[in-house]
């Protein structure tokens, strides 16, 4: 190995090593991923089949037949990739169209297609937001929105979680300076499934003048009467925000991200995301699996979102019942709030150990000295499958002591 890349590899510090030798990360899946997969976790030999709580396959659209039957005839037609930039001849018809039927859903004048929710969060600040501008966010949005404000230069200034108060304070700073301020927003927050409150969030931007950006990634699907996101969910206009995005590889169970809006700001993405520009477009097998799944959540989307997020609330209870800090949120995402970080992976081998897989999370997505174990909860999973979760959370609980540093009890 080169010196100088050994030298930057050590100078990561101790924290990816321990990572690593967990054997948390990283794991071999070998089925798709619904409410049962089969995987290898690093440093087995072998993969088991788990129940799933660690996916954002939220509908289980990629596993309808009429989804897999449009890849295939996609297959026929295209081929396997898109195989050049949309600006040059990679934008093929099939993107065309779902970018049509996408701002459709979401009462949008026109919709661009990204190659990732990341690239799209990312792409789409960096072009918007330069050197004097500035981006105000919750500490627990994504990194991405982080990323894109970074690259393009943007001063970055965090609100505490969920505080209008001083997302009012910080906006009306900015406003006072005369500066350019976009306010990134989350739908639905990844790592706690809790809900922003996006009319109080647009009244404060608005008051201030500021550009209003909606990460919708994790409640499209799962929120509004007809499953169309935060935005529906409140009863608000497509107009209320500026620019609205979300991913294709949650609810539509595919790949790729998108951002919907005003026809003029989808052109100038066009032309000036760099991380659209200099990126192959998605393939259009998945691009055409990605439309039918629309279809599909337009024709089905409420019956399917309700029994959602009822499984989740469902779910809930029985975690509550084992004594733990679980309320509903109205998503799909339950966060088990663990205090002590110790006890995290502990109680994380453990649900492994009785076939069930939660996804573990560690500072820095949580503030350090705590942990989370998180579930996403799918419309594929059975009543009786939260049953035998919930029973799991409980005697892994009782057996990592976990219980005790939640409530007292044992």
């Amino acid at each position: 190995m080169h010196p100088a890349l050994e030298k930057k590899i050590r100078a990561a510090g101790a924290a990816e090593t321990d990572l690593a030798s967990w054997g948390v990360y990283y794991p071999v899946v070998s089925s798709s991923l619904t409410a049962r997969v089969r995987l290898r976790a690093r440093g087995e030999d072998s993969p088991r089949q788990y129940l799933n709580f660690s996916t954002s396959n939220y509908l289980a659209l990629g596993q309808r037949p009429e989804v897999a039957s449009a890849v295939a005839r996609a297959m026929e037609v295209y081929g396997l990739g898109a195989n050049s930039s949309p600006a040059l001849s990679g934008y093929y018809d099939v993107h065309e169209t779902l970018e049509q039927e996408l701002a459709l859903f979401h009462g949008a004048e026109a919709a661009v297609l990204f190659p990732s929710g990341l690239s799209a969060n990312a792409g789409t600040l960096a072009a918007l937001l330069g050197k004097g501008d500035a981006v105000v966010m919750d500490e627990a949005g994504h990194g991405s929105l982080y990323l894109g404000a970074q690259t393009g230069g943007a001063e970055i200034r965090f609100y505490r979680h969920l505080d209008h108060q001083e997302l009012d304070w910080l906006l009306g700073r900015f406003a006072e300076e005369g500066r350019t301020v976009l306010l990134a927003m989350i739908g639905v927050y990844s790592m706690t499934g809790e809900i922003e409150n996006l009319p109080r969030a647009i009244e404060i931007a608005r008051k201030h003048g500021a550009i209003t950006f909606l990460d919708d990634a994790h409640a499209v699907g799962v929120l509004g009467q007809e499953a169309r996101g935060s935005m529906e969910h409140f009863g608000l206009p497509s107009g209320a925000v500026d620019l609205h995005m979300s991913t294709l590889s949650k609810s539509l169970s595919g790949a790729g991200g998108y951002v919907a809006g005003p026809r003029a700001a989808v052109e100038f993405l066009r032309f000036q995301a760099k991380m659209l520009l200099l990126s192959a477009s998605i393939p259009p097998p998945v691009a055409a699996g990605c439309l039918e799944g629309l279809r599909i959540l337009r024709r089905e989307g409420s019956g399917m979102a309700r029994e959602l997020r009822a499984k989740a609330t469902y779910f809930a209870e029985l975690l509550c019942k084992e004594g733990f800090q679980a309320p509903a949120t109205g998503s799909a995402i339950l966060a088990v709030r663990v205090p002590d970080e110790g006890k995290v992976i502990p109680v994380y081998r453990a649900l492994l150990a009785r076939g069930v897989l939660v996804n573990p999370i560690l500072y820095p997505a949580v503030p350090r000295g705590e942990g989370r174990l998180r579930a996403a909860v799918t419309l594929a999973h059975s009543r009786e499958d939260l049953e035998t979760a919930a029973r799991a959370f409980g005697e892994c609980a009782r057996e990592c002591s976990l219980l005790r540093s939640l409530t007292g009890r044992t």
